[in-house]
């Protein structure tokens, strides 16, 4: 088992001898990959956040830490990404793709999960997941009814992905053997000095960009995404609306049409969902300069699903 060797931001302002880390003890198919505060058995609230592609959770280091500041009695688990995060990669990337593919990605996530109701049992474990990690979310809800309190989907992406503006544009240069190109002439990037990367969004970005492994694994992901997220699961959205919050942008390219879809798929009592349509300045990166406005929404949702 792979784990940082430091503390995440969003985890610093807290004492260590609060935090415990959470494993589910099956190296190295799930990397635990955040903390989430000791809290009473039963009493609580922990949030597991599954985030985009890329899929490091550095790089929701401003929404995090916000979320974690405005409601210092949440748990948070940050889940990476399997081979996303360089210097945490234990699985084969390049021999066997599968191993970073959705479907491990979404075991992975479900095991950490599991991990956080066996080892804290809390009260509501309530997911948070951006783009792809909406797509994740839903079927981690799908997988795990019982144990899912509730589910903020910001900008997800859950349908037709190929078919969205960015998706046209850009799902050529996922497919084979481009990943591999890419991820072989990643090193030539340590030519761009240091101080080009000075916001720690960039700084993340930069340790991504050097990553041969993490870059095939980025790429990968995206490939199969394009060709596996294509219906929408109008019925799992109809079963599970009264656990929903979405969160969408006013223009998103890698939504697109998806956003009427998925509102239009829920059953007439749509009351029972609750959207909210971003300003128009919000994009879909939200985690590079607006992530204290979302954790403004998503403390607020906590508050309205009475899971704080």
């Amino acid at each position: 088992m792979s784990v940082c060797s430091t503390l995440p931001p969003f985890c610093e302002r807290s004492i260590l001898p609060r935090w415990t880390m959470v494993s589910t003890q099956k190296p190295p198919s799930h990397t635990p990959t955040g903390l989430v505060p000791h809290i009473p058995s039963g009493e609580s609230t922990v949030v597991l956040f599954v985030p985009g592609n890329p899929g490091l959770a550095a790089f929701y280091t401003e929404y995090l830490t916000e979320l974690r500041s405005k409601s210092p009695n949440l748990g948070i688990l940050a889940h990476s990404h399997l081979a996303h995060t360089p210097g945490v990669i234990d699985q084969p990337v390049f021999t066997d793709p599968s191993s970073v593919g959705l479907s491990a990605q979404l075991k992975s996530a479900i095991e950490a999960l599991d991990a956080v109701r066996q080892t804290l049992q809390p009260k509501h474990v309530v997911l948070v997941g951006h783009s792809l990690g909406g797509w994740l979310c839903l079927q981690i809800l799908k997988a795990r009814p019982e144990h899912v309190s509730g589910a903020f989907l910001l900008f997800p992406s859950l349908c037709n992905m190929a078919a969205t503006p960015n998706g046209r544009r850009l799902s050529r240069f996922f497919r084979s053997p481009i990943p591999l190109t890419a991820a072989l002439l990643s090193p030539l990037l340590r030519m761009i000095p240091n101080f080009v990367y000075a916001a720690i969004f960039l700084r993340v970005l930069r340790d991504l960009l050097r990553s041969p492994a993490a870059i095939y694994a980025c790429l990968t992901l995206a490939d199969e995404e394009m060709k596996t997220i294509v219906a929408l699961d109008e019925g799992l959205l109809s079963e599970h609306q009264h656990k929903l919050w979405l969160y969408f942008a006013k223009r998103d390219d890698w939504v697109g049409d998806g956003r009427e879809e998925i509102i239009q798929a829920f059953h007439p009592d749509h009351e029972a969902v609750q959207v909210v349509h971003g300003e128009p300045d919000i994009p879909h990166a939200f985690c590079i300069n607006h992530g204290d406005v979302l954790a403004q929404q998503s403390l607020a949702w906590l508050k309205e699903g009475g899971f704080l």
